[in-house]
């Protein structure tokens, strides 16, 4: 279990800090810790064990650090190295964090202990931590479970396709380059065992399969079960072909570490680029052609991405689903405590509907749960920065392109800019929202959007549905805001709202805001707060001095839960119905306006 001190863990490259009582490994003088025999030990909080001093130990003898419940967790803050066969034990009631480098120069042993008597602890990374190892020989252990050691991409497919169920370690950083360019996915094997990366990386890495099926990346499938963590795909290109009505099942899955999750991934990143082609397969046909800067898709109750990233950019052809982190999340996956940088962009919808195609989102693009009853697919402590782009009878969203089904979506934001090409006719919109474009039912359930907020802007054209949070939606939303311009080009109906472009029947919207500009085009629906509404509010508002409108609602007059006020009005105090224990109101914070105390915006 990752142990959590925030609403959003710094992620792998992000220096880790240290706890308010550790053992830290430094540069700085011995302090409350004693060596007896093999065994040094912290005896208080805030304990201090000199590098140098242990590098010493190391030479003559084996060594084990303790860091007792006293100091809870161990922290390696200062690089750390020794050739002898001497081994090193690191034994952390709670945690271990690697904030600087641990060479392993000769033959000697390393053991890594978490949760001696703790819980909630785990092994982390931070920028410039990892582990190496000269040889590949040496003994590897982490809470018991023994690692071979790898230094190739070869080896290591070698390994798991004689071993699907093992456990493996990267022993240094990998540099794919003089791999060339590889024609399908370098570990073919369906993994199900545990892959240590040890804060290395594996750089270059340039895959192009047009096979057009299967999943694409340095992993093509990680089961139910298997576990990746603490690895950096970095600098890499990798990319899958077309869908058709003659590819097999499932489709194409393209990401830069796994092209379709059964499994966990944690801890990890990519930068680079991800790319799938266009699917031409019979309309909801059960095909699918997903692209994610991280991986590909996730497709099982259970699957997980943890305290990952990408900065990647994800490019979709026609009728394709790409995010900047996962391409398609379906029945009850899991993606938390995660982000992504990188711009999204698919083609036209060729094959017509509105999340059967050609969906793009900053984080992901595609929910779509039909897992029911089964558990829900849950994105929760997540952001995009990146912008989402979409063609033609499209969908976007700066968080999600578009989810439906048992899902939720909660404590998450998307600052980047989305755009979506013109809708079809009246009977073919296309969807664009600057969190989620689009937000469905599957057998009458649909996903839950909760304390979440989107600042970008939100650009559609005609016969399309444009919202500065949702496009278009029919389930509930409830305690969030949206701040981003919302516009359209062109002439032709299209429903333009500060909060939602559509607010359908079944649709529910409360205790939220808006004060995002809203600029109606010809032939329009525009309001304040929602474009079109058929569903019900309550207690929310819309700021009408930015807006520019004195009207919630495109279609409905004095629609009933919408309050439009000035923005000084809504700086001055939380608005009637906004709980305390959810929302705050500090000058120096959101512009003075409201904002949510568990997900608060970035400084």
């Amino acid at each position: 279990m990752i142990l959590r001190s925030s609403v959003f863990l710094i992620p792998l490259l992000a220096t880790a800090t240290a706890a308010h009582a550790d053992l830290v490994i430094s540069t700085a003088a011995t302090s409350q810790v004693t060596c007896t025999g093999t065994t040094c030990s912290a005896t208080a909080k805030n304990a201090v064990l000199n590098v140098s001093q242990l590098e010493s130990l190391l030479a003559s003898s084996a060594v084990k650090v303790v860091s007792g419940k006293k100091a809870g967790s161990i922290d390696v803050s200062a690089a750390l190295a020794w050739a002898s066969s001497n081994p090193l034990t690191l034994d952390a009631y709670q945690s271990i964090t690697i904030n600087k480098a641990v060479n392993v120069n000769g033959s000697g042993a390393l053991a890594l202990v978490t949760d001696d008597g703790g819980t909630g602890g785990t092994l982390s990374f931070g920028a410039k931590g990892n582990i190496a190892f000269l040889g590949l020989s040496n003994s590897l252990t982490i809470n018991g479970a023994s690692y071979t050691l790898v230094n190739r991409i070869s080896t290591l497919a070698s390994d798991i396709a004689s071993n699907p169920a093992g456990n493996y370690a990267l022993a240094g950083s990998y540099n794919a380059k003089s791999d060339g360019k590889y024609s399908s996915s370098p570990i073919g094997t369906t993994f199900t065992g545990s892959f240590e990366g040890l804060g290395n990386t594996i750089s270059n890495l340039t895959i192009k399969d047009t096979a057009n099926s299967g999943g694409v990346g340095l992993f093509a499938e990680v089961g139910a079960g298997g576990v990746v963590r603490d690895v950096g795909v970095i600098n890499s290109n990798v990319s899958g072909g077309n869908v058709s009505n003659k590819t097999a099942v499932d489709g194409i899955g393209v990401g830069e570490l796994v092209g379709f999750l059964l499994g966990s991934v944690v801890n990890c990143y990519s930068t680079g680029s991800s790319t799938v082609g266009n699917d031409t397969s019979t309309p909801n046909g059960g095909l699918v052609a997903d692209a994610g800067g991280l991986v590909g898709g996730i497709d099982a109750p259970g699957a997980l991405v943890d305290n990952s990233y990408s900065t990647a950019t994800v490019t979709g052809g026609n009728s394709a689903f790409a995010g900047g982190l996962v391409g398609a999340v379906y029945n009850g996956g899991t993606v938390e405590f995660s982000h992504a940088s990188g711009n999204v962009a698919v083609g036209s919808n060729s094959e017509g509907g509105a999340y059967s195609g050609a969906v793009a989102g900053g984080l992901i693009g595609l929910i779509n749960n039909s897992n029911n009853p089964g558990p829900a697919d849950i994105v929760t402590n997540d952001y995009a920065t990146g912008t989402a782009t979409a063609g033609a009878d499209s969908t976007a969203g700066g968080l999600v392109g578009a989810a439906g089904g048992p899902a939720t979506i909660k404590l998450s934001y998307a600052t980047g800019a989305v755009s979506i090409g013109a809708g079809v006719s009246t009977s073919a919109y296309a969807f664009g929202g600057g969190l989620v474009g689009f937000n469905y039912t599957i057998n009458n359930i649909g996903d839950t959007i909760d304390q979440s907020f989107a600042t970008g802007a939100v650009t559609g054209a005609p016969f399309a549905f444009v919202g500065g949070l949702v496009g278009y939606t029919t389930t509930s939303v409830t305690n969030s805001y949206s701040t981003g311009t919302v516009s359209a080009t062109g002439s032709g109906f299209t429903g333009l709202g500060g909060l939602s472009g559509d607010i359908d029947t079944a649709g529910t919207v409360g205790t939220s805001y808006s004060t995002g500009t809203v600029q109606p085009v010809g032939g329009s629906y525009y309001g304040g707060f929602v474009g079109n509404l058929a569903g019900t509010l309550s207690n929310n508002y819309w700021d009408t001095t930015t807006s520019g409108l004195g009207n919630a609602a495109g279609n409905v007059a004095g629609a009933p839960g919408a309050t439009g006020d000035t923005t000084s009005q809504m700086q001055s105090s939380l608005p009637s119905g906004f709980s305390s224990s959810i929302w705050g109101e500090n000058s120096g914070i959101n512009g003075g306006l409201p904002y949510l105390l568990a997900n608060p915006p970035p400084a």
